[in-house]
Order: C-alpha cells, then structure tokens, then sequence
C-alpha cells in the first residue's frame, strides 16, 4: 500500500485474512499502519 496505493483494497483484504491468526495482537498490527504512515488503513481493518 505505501509503495503502490492501486493496491490499497487487495493489500487490506490480505492482511483482514491475516488477522484470523491465533495470537495476533491487532494493536501491534494497526502500529505497522502508523509507523508506515497510513494510520486510516490501519483503522480501517474493524
């Protein structure tokens, strides 16, 4: 998404399948979003 953001929609929709994990911390997952500089992505994953 930071790189190409034609890939937005398809990035998200990996990373909400992503998220069925076991364990996975979503708060650690939407500072990703912030440390790269797409925060709304991040919040946008609910």
């Amino acid at each position: 998404m930071a790189n190409d953001p034609d890939r937005k929609y398809q990035d998200l929709a990996d990373v909400r399948a992503l998220l069925g994990a076991p364990g996975l911390d979503r708060e650690e997952v939407r500072g990703y979003f912030e440390w790269m500089g797409l925060p709304e992505s991040g919040h946008e994953l609910e």
